[in-house]
């Protein structure tokens, strides 16, 4: 089981179009939300997966953020249940 994280986070950017310096400096960074399982955190970064599959203890969609980036972090659900041995976010039966 593992508990299901809510993480705010400023995304980097990256662009390569040829535009006038002062069009690159006005941009802005995006502020992102992402709800995954968490798979593992240390001082610099946490670790998030859309899917797990706990039977062959696998997992995808992982994402790794830099701690530095996060702006606000909620625990949505501790110790997530799984129907099964697959979990996608929005797969588990409401009760």
């Amino acid at each position: 089981m593992k508990d299901v994280i809510a993480l705010e986070w400023i995304d980097a950017e990256s662009d390569d179009a040829w535009r006038d310096i002062a069009e690159h400096e006005a941009s802005d960074l995006a502020r992102i939300e992402t709800v995954g399982f968490l798979l593992s955190e240390n001082e610099k970064v946490i670790r998030l997966a859309q899917n797990i599959d706990q039977t062959n203890g696998k997992a995808s969609m992982v994402i790794t953020i830099p701690k530095a980036w996060i702006v606000s972090r909620k625990v949505v659900k501790r110790g997530a249940r799984v129907n099964g041995s697959k979990t996608t976010l929005g797969s588990e039966r409401r009760r």
